[in-house]
């Protein structure tokens, strides 16, 4: 895995079993691979240790305090029940929904009114 790791692969159960089978040209079973320890850990400390490419990009748009922050948000996020947080999901793109439709009545209001002011010629 080290070697992957070096190469800059993606550690998968594929790409393992690959690189055992070029550097000692023993066929290892994907299952077998799974249940090493050394998988184990190395998938451990990589779910744990990496953050997904959105959840990095929005990270590193933050300052320190903000990011330190988020993360705790993440990692209580990461606990919750999955149909909760897509009931959460839901309510807030609703909500989100909600307030782009008031944000559109404001700014057709301020045009009216606006045009109500204008000087007639």
């Amino acid at each position: 895995m080290q070697v992957l790791l070096e190469q800059s692969q993606p550690v998968t159960l594929t790409t393992v079993q690959q690189a055992i089978f070029g550097q000692s040209g023993v066929n290892i079973s994907q299952s077998t691979i799974q249940r090493s320890e050394a998988y184990r850990q190395q998938r451990g400390s990589v779910i744990r240790n990496r953050p997904t490419p959105e959840l990095a990009s929005a990270i590193n748009d933050l300052g320190p305090q903000d990011r330190k922050s988020l993360l705790a948000k993440a990692s209580r996020l990461r606990r919750e029940n999955k149909d909760g947080l897509i009931a959460r999901i839901l309510a807030l793109e609703s909500a989100v929904s909600r307030q782009s439709e008031v944000e559109r009545t404001l700014r057709q209001e301020v045009f009216r009114l606006q045009l109500q002011l204008m000087p007639q010629r």
